[in-house]
C-alpha cells in the first residue's frame, strides 16, 4: 500500500470513528433526558428523601438528611448528587457528590452533622432552617457550584421545607404541582421533631404531602405509628375550598372521612382542632361541644363533621393547606390535611 492510499485509508477511518462517537453521544444524552432510569438502572427511581431534620435543640448540632431506597439495601448511589438550596436567593449553597457510595443494608443513606448517631455516611456542616430545599439529581457535584439557580433538569426527588416561614414559589418548582412546602414546626415542636415520610417512602418522588412531624429517627424506620394519617374534606361536597381570609367570623366546615380502614366515629370530638381552632358549635344547655355525624361523601360510612371559626384558627391569607389533629377513643393520635384557596 503506497503512502497516499494509506493516508486516505486512515483519514476515512478517523471520519467513521468520529461519526460513530457523535452518534453514541447523542444516544446517551437522549437517554438521560427521556429515560434516566434506563441508563443507570431501575433502582435509581427508588432513591428518595425520607427524613429531614433542619432545626434541632440548642446550637443545631444534630441536623441530618436521610435518603431511602425503599428497603432494597446496598444500592449504588454513583452518578447522583444532593443539592441544597437557599430560599433567600433560590440558589444552591452546597452540593454533595455521591459517587462510590451506597445505601446501607436496610436501604438508608445518612448526611448529617458530626453529632448525629449513627455516624453519617457524609459529614455535613448543617442544613439551613428554611424556607429552603434539598434536591436529588442525576449529575455531579461540579455541575452545581454555589449560586446555581433552581433547576428541574435531571431531578429525581426534592423536599421544600421551613420552620413557620412563608411558602417559596421559586423552590416549590422542584415539586410536583400542588405539593406543599413542609413545616417542621407543624407539630408545634420544631426543635425536637423532624419532617418524616410516613410510612417510609409514602407519596413518591417530588411529592411532599406524606411528610409529618415526628421524633427524629436517622438511618432507621420513621416512627409513624405515633401519628395516624386520615382523610379530611374542607367544605364537604365542594371541589374548591374557597375561604375569605379576612372574615374572622366565617365558619369553615371540615369533615373527618370514614373509609374501609378508618372509622371517623371512633374520634373523640373534643380533642379535635383545625389549625389551632376548636369546634365552634356548643350545646346551649350543657356548654359541651356538639358532635355532628353524617355520611357527607355518600360512601355508606358515617363521617364526623366539624365547624371552625376563621378567626380562631392560625390561617391567614397566604395559607394553602389546613391540617386537623386529634385522638381516637383508644388514644391513637391522627392528623389529616386538605388544600385551601384564600381570597379577600
Amino acid at each position: 500500500m503506497n503512502k497516499e492510499v494509506e493516508k486516505n485509508f486512515i483519514k476515512r477511518h478517523i471520519l467513521v470513528l468520529g461519526s460513530l462517537f457523535k452518534v453514541l453521544k447523542f444516544i446517551v444524552l437522549t437517554s438521560l433526558i427521556f429515560e434516566p432510569a434506563s441508563v443507570f438502572g431501575n433502582t435509581i427511581n427508588n432513591i428518595i428523601f425520607n427524613e429531614v431534620d433542619s432545626d434541632t435543640p440548642g446550637t443545631d448540632m444534630l441536623e441530618f438528611v436521610e435518603l431511602y431506597d425503599g428497603g432494597i439495601g446496598n444500592t449504588d448511589l454513583t452518578s447522583l448528587v444532593v443539592v441544597f438550596y437557599n430560599g433567600t436567593t433560590d440558589t444552591s449553597y452546597a452540593a454533595l457528590d455521591l459517587d462510590g457510595l451506597a445505601t446501607d443494608e436496610n436501604g438508608y443513606f445518612l448526611i448529617g452533622q458530626s453529632g448525629v448517631s449513627p455516624n453519617p455516611d457524609i459529614i455535613f456542616s448543617g442544613v439551613q432552617n428554611g424556607a429552603d430545599a434539598a434536591a436529588l439529581y442525576i449529575g455531579d457535584g461540579n455541575d452545581f457550584p454555589n449560586g446555581t439557580p433552581v433547576t428541574t433538569e435531571y431531578l429525581i426527588d426534592a423536599i421544600v421545607y421551613d420552620t413557620d416561614d412563608d411558602d417559596d414559589p421559586g423552590l416549590l418548582a422542584l415539586l410536583n404541582d400542588g405539593q406543599p412546602q413542609v413545616n417542621e414546626d407543624g407539630g408545634g415542636d420544631k426543635d425536637n421533631h423532624s419532617n418524616s415520610r410516613c410510612p417510609n417512602g409514602r407519596g413518591g418522588a417530588r411529592n411532599t404531602d406524606s411528610y409529618v412531624q415526628t421524633n427524629p429517627t436517622p438511618a432507621s424506620d420513621n416512627v409513624c405509628d405515633s401519628v395516624l394519617l386520615i382523610d379530611i374534606d374542607v367544605k364537604p361536597g365542594i371541589d374548591t375550598n374557597l375561604i375569605n381570609c379576612n372574615n374572622i367570623k366565617g365558619v369553615i366546615p371540615v369533615a373527618i372521612l370514614s373509609t374501609e380502614v378508618f372509622d371517623a366515629t371512633t374520634v373523640v370530638h373534643t380533642t379535635v382542632s383545625f389549625e389551632g381552632a376548636c369546634e365552634t358549635h356548643v350545646n346551649n344547655k350543657t356548654g359541651e361541644l356538639r358532635r355532628h355525624e353524617e355520611d357527607v361523601d355518600g360512601n355508606g360510612y358515617i363521617d364526623l363533621v366539624f365547624h371552625f371559626l376563621m378567626g380562631d384558627s392560625n390561617l391567614d391569607c397566604d395559607s394553602t393547606k389546613g391540617t386537623m389533629r386529634g385522638e381516637t377513643f383508644d388514644g391513637q393520635a391522627f392528623e389529616g390535611s386538605d388544600s385551601l384557596e384564600m381570597f379577600q
